[in-house]
C-alpha cells in the first residue's frame, strides 16, 4: 500500500538524521495504523462470518433436533401399533388353536404345521452350522441338496396327515351310512 504523505525522493529536503528518523517513525506508525484498521475490518468481517455461520448451524441443529423427535414418535408409536397388531394376531392364533385341538382332524392339521415348523427350524439350524463349517462359504448344490431333502420330508409329512384326515373321513361317512341305514 502506497503511503499518500511519503514524498518522492526528489520531492524530499534535504533532513538529518533525526528528521529522517522522526518522519520513517511517523510512515511506521501510519502502516502500523492502517494495518491494524484493516485487520480490525478483517476481524468485524471474521465475527459477522462465524456468527452468520453459527446462526445457521443452530438452525440445521434445530431443524435436525426436529426431525429426529418426529422420527422417534413415529418409531415410538409404530412399535405401540406393532404391539397392538402382535398381540391381536397371538390372541386369535390362540383361538384357532383351542379350536383345533377340540377338533380330531383340525388337530391333524396343527401337528402337521408343527412337524413343518420343526422341520424348517432344523433346516435353518443345518444351514447355519454348514455356512460356519466351511468358513463362511457354502456350496449351492449343498443348499439345493438340503432344500430337497427338507422339502421332501415335509411333503411326506404331509402326505401322512392326509391319509389319517382321509381313513377319519372314511370311517365316519361309515358310521353315517350305518346309522342311515339302521333308522331306515
Amino acid at each position: 500500500m502506497k503511503d499518500p504523505h511519503r514524498r518522492s525522493e526528489a520531492q524530499q529536503p534535504n533532513l538529518g538524521p533525526i528528521e529522517n528518523l522522526l518522519r520513517e517513525s511517523t510512515t511506521a506508525t501510519h502502516r502500523a495504523v492502517n494495518a491494524i484498521r484493516s485487520a480490525e475490518t478483517a476481524k468485524a468481517k471474521l465475527r459477522n462470518d462465524i456468527n452468520s455461520l453459527t446462526t445457521s448451524f443452530d438452525k440445521a441443529i434445530q431443524k435436525s433436533l426436529a426431525l429426529i423427535d418426529r422420527l422417534d414418535e413415529s418409531v415410538y408409536s409404530g412399535r405401540i401399533d406393532n404391539a397392538k397388531k402382535r398381540a391381536k394376531v397371538e390372541k386369535e392364533a390362540k383361538a384357532l388353536i383351542e379350536k383345533a385341538h377340540c377338533n380330531s382332524a383340525e388337530n391333524a392339521d396343527l401337528r402337521l404345521f408343527e412337524r413343518t415348523v420343526d422341520v424348517l427350524r432344523d433346516s435353518a439350524i443345518g444351514l447355519h452350522r454348514e455356512y460356519f463349517a466351511y468358513n463362511e462359504t457354502v456350496d449351492a448344490n449343498d443348499i439345493l441338496a438340503q432344500v430337497l431333502e427338507y422339502t421332501y420330508r415335509t411333503n411326506a409329512l404331509q402326505k401322512s396327515v392326509h391319509e389319517k384326515q382321509q381313513r377319519i373321513k372314511q370311517r365316519r361317512m361309515g358310521t353315517v351310512y350305518i346309522i342311515q341305514h339302521t333308522f331306515s
